[in-house]
């Protein structure tokens, strides 16, 4: 007595029919074909779940979005009007055309979308129109931030209700990045920031952080190359990078001792001088552990748990 289900003849046959290996090689070979998919210039990206897990408030902007990962998200979207504001008060300074500032942007979209982990959803159009917004916010901010007669009445991150404490903390997340070169060349097409604006785009940077206090940076800052700097995050990673130093033999890797089991075999704590947050220097021969002080604040956490993901 016949199933009348199909023989397993038939369903071959039926599979075979139906497949046009043609059209299938054709759309393989399309996915293929994504412009570098694995970027090896990224240097912005979303912090991984392990970390995420430990404090999603530390990654995550309360109130301004940078850069595609958070754009367009709901409780962000009250700082648009902020961006455009500081936009055209930038083109007014810069005296360059809104056409100007896009024409380089789309000139630089690969070169930017490589520094980002995922922009595959964000057009073209999309995407150049948010980065001139946020680029001349970031631009804008450093400015006034150092300079107050930048400031107008109107701005309510440096007048009431004075959301500048959460601006700052926001645009110094990972996942709220912009690459430092697109504020260069955009500030290079104007006399903005004078005639060498990565320079000064560097001290007012140096600036914000400095202001926020010794914690972040200190005052030898134009002793460090931050001729590569990526982004802001970077900019505290390269000033907080330890002095290189060549060990005079070579150092078997161990599990760091605690403080307690230092202070059992003699060493002696003393507070160091440095204000690089990784300065720390054993002296073999005194038995002594010198540490850079290190003052929290409230935000002292959020930084220090974003450089730690970059």
């Amino acid at each position: 007595m016949e199933s009348g289900r199909p023989s397993s003849t038939n369903h071959e046959l039926s599979h075979h029919v139906s497949l046009d290996i043609d059209i299938l090689a054709q759309s393989v070979t399309e996915e293929l074909e994504i412009s570098n998919p694995f970027s090896d210039t990224w240097c912005i990206y979303k912090v991984p779940e392990r970390l995420r897990q430990l404090n999603e408030k530390a990654y995550t902007p309360r109130l301004v979005s940078i850069g595609p990962i958070h754009h367009g998200k709901e409780k962000l979207k009250s700082m648009e009007d902020h961006k455009r504001m500081y936009l055209k008060e930038f083109i007014a300074r810069t005296k360059v055309s809104v056409k100007g500032f896009i024409e380089l942007i789309k000139e630089k979209e690969t070169r930017l979308r490589n520094c980002y982990a995922e922009t595959n959803g964000c057009s073209s159009e999309y995407f150049i129109k948010m980065i001139l917004m946020d680029a001349a916010f970031v631009i804008m901010l450093l400015l006034k931030w150092k300079h107050t007669e930048f400031r107008g009445s109107r701005d309510s991150i440096f007048n009431l209700p004075y959301k500048r404490v959460d601006v700052r903390v926001d645009i110094c997340l990972l996942e709220n990045q912009l690459p430092f070169f697109i504020l260069e060349e955009l500030c290079g097409l104007s006399t903005i920031l004078g005639n060498s604006p990565k320079a000064t785009l560097i001290e007012l940077t140096h600036w914000f952080f400095y202001e926020w206090g010794s914690w972040a940076v200190g005052e030898y800052w134009g002793t460090i190359d931050f001729s590569e700097v990526k982004h802001l995050v970077d900019f505290l990673t390269i000033y907080h990078r330890p002095t290189k130093q060549q060990p005079n033999e070579e150092l078997e890797v161990q599990t760091a001792p605690s403080i307690k089991e230092l202070h059992q075999v003699g060493v002696k704590f003393v507070l160091s001088s440095s204000k690089n947050l990784l300065g720390i220097k054993f002296d073999r021969n005194k038995g002594r552990l010198e540490i850079p002080r290190l003052q929290f604040v409230d935000e002292t956490e959020i930084i220090i748990r974003n450089m730690q993901a970059f």
